[in-house]
């Protein structure tokens, strides 16, 4: 399993749309089973993921999309043993250099984590950071998740619009875009990061 970092789950700044469409759908009891993050490289796209993954496993309970390490459920999630959660990025080899592609075993796993039922009780959550990187058997394994949707399952789709994604594939997800931030959340961004 990939390692969350500790700063991926601070505040995403920007994106104020995105957020209140993802909470509005979360409010609403009707959970799409497919979302498709789509944006410029480095804006926040797999924190945002990483946060509404904790908001629908219950780690934030005020919706403040922000991982409270004082629950239970944060504590997993910020420890990298959250039971229902699943990242996965490009790996990386014995070398410690990472690989140019998400290799298809790892969507394929995807089948199995979604086929058992949420261990605490609420939903399973996948995030894919990012389906850029997967080649086109990758490709194809993911579109049988999204075909077969899992019952209490979601799933994230990270795009960097770097490689063109198979229409089938964006026709089933939700899409959410996630431009570049504006002056005033850039600067934000770089005095929350200490720069």
């Amino acid at each position: 399993m990939i390692e969350i970092a500790p700063g991926e789950l601070g505040p995403v700044i920007g994106h104020d749309a995105v957020k209140r469409d993802w909470l509005a759908a979360a409010a609403s009891g009707r959970m799409h089973h497919g979302w498709l993050l789509r944006g410029p490289r480095g804006v926040g796209k797999a924190r945002l993921a990483l946060q509404f993954a904790a908001n629908l496993l219950g780690a934030d309970p005020g919706n403040a999309l922000t991982v409270n390490a004082e629950t239970p459920i944060g504590h997993l999630i910020i420890a990298n043993s959250h039971p229902d959660l699943r990242v996965i990025r490009l790996p990386v080899d014995d070398k410690g250099k990472q690989k140019s592609e998400i290799p298809v075993d790892s969507i394929r796993e995807l089948s199995q984590f979604f086929s058992l039922r949420p261990a605490m009780g609420g939903w399973r959550v996948a995030i894919i950071d990012a389906v850029d990187e997967l080649n086109r058997f990758g490709a194809n394994a993911i579109l049988k998740t999204l075909e077969e949707p899992p019952a209490r399952g979601v799933l994230f789709l990270i795009s960097h619009g770097e490689q063109a994604i198979l229409p089938t594939i964006r026709s089933r997800c939700r899409v959410l875009r996630c431009g570049p931030l504006n002056e005033h959340e850039t600067l934000q961004a770089l005095q929350s990061a200490g720069v």
